[in-house]
């Protein structure tokens, strides 16, 4: 293996490892769209609300992909179990026009207290009780990788390994949805495209305040999440399109050697070496993945009961 090749695999490893890093990643969007129309579809027959929905699931990882003050500490705050700032859209919107309130609602469904993002980061309910299901057989894939990067001279603490074996779970549950609902990624697509275009200004108003805080003043806050969400937006139609596509395996990928690529400052096109060996990863996942369709379901059944408990409901 060249040493180009081996940088490489390093620059993966450390970039996976800030990509999974703390509570923000958990289920990936395409699960993330299942849950909440398993809760929704049974209380509303309007595809439009259920788009609305769909998209505002994904609304709650806007920084995500910013590995920078100050987008990585709203990333953190808006993920946070112990706080409720993913409340304050719902609370915005609750009684505004049903596609608002149905945005709002995916945005709750998300969350990282006893939302959908709780069984898959904190404690699973079908099998990684007190750790979270995602994370559990991330550290089992992270562990298999181990010996495999070391024999690359590649060495990762226990939690980076965890990190990255994360990652790569949760793409591959989102591969392994697929199964489930083929029209996965049409749906992730049509919901990005048909969103309300007043869902970033509902977003500004729930969150600028309180981002102020951090940014300075309330009119950052509107111009950060305005940004954010253009770029968010297209993220989903990107992805949504990726696992539309007959063999998206390596589509996604790519996709996630581009954003190691760009946290990394590789010149533009250097990130496609990761591609073959970010497929590897994903697809070991897969097999660890059994049983990802009786967690996902019961977490949408839990989810849906934690909703109406704490008042939000259609």
């Amino acid at each position: 293996m060249s040493v180009a090749i081996r940088q490489l695999l390093a620059g993966l490893g450390f970039a996976c490892a800030l990509l999974g890093a703390g509570p923000a990643r958990a289920w990936n969007i395409g699960t993330h769209l299942y849950v909440v129309e398993k809760i929704l579809a049974p209380q509303v027959s309007s595809p439009s609300l259920l788009m609305e929905a769909a998209y505002g699931s994904t609304a709650l990882d806007l920084f995500n992909n910013d590995f920078t003050s100050p987008g990585v500490d709203l990333q953190r705050w808006l993920h946070d179990p112990s706080g409720d700032l993913f409340m304050e859209v719902w609370r915005e919107g609750a009684t505004a026009s049903p596609a608002h309130r149905a945005f709002a609602f995916g945005l709750v469904s998300h969350n990282n207290a006893w939302g959908a993002d709780a069984t898959a980061h904190n404690s699973g309910l079908t099998s990684g009780q007190g750790v979270g299901w995602v994370i559990e057989r991330g550290q089992i894939l992270g562990a298999l990788l181990d010996p495999v990067l070391q024999d690359n001279g590649i060495v990762l603490s226990p939690q980076q390994l965890t990190d990255v074996g994360h990652v790569l779970v949760e793409q591959a549950v989102d591969l392994l949805m697929l199964q489930v609902d083929p029209a996965l990624g049409g749906k992730l697509m049509a919901a990005a495209a048909a969103r309300s275009p007043s869902d970033p200004a509902r977003l500004g108003v729930a969150w600028s305040h309180p981002f102020a805080e951090i940014l300075g003043s309330n009119a950052a806050g509107v111009q950060m999440i305005r940004a954010y969400e253009a770029a968010s937006r297209d993220g989903v139609l990107a992805y949504g399109w990726a696992l539309s596509q007959p063999n998206p395996l390596p589509l996604l990928a790519g996709q996630i050697a581009v954003i190691a690529e760009g946290y990394l400052g590789l010149p533009p096109g250097a990130g496609a070496a990761l591609t073959p060996l970010i497929e590897q990863g994903i697809l070991a996942g897969m097999q660890l993945s059994a049983g990802f369709q009786q967690e996902v379901d019961a977490t949408a059944t839990w989810v849906g009961a934690n909703m109406a408990a704490h008042g939000v409901a259609f």
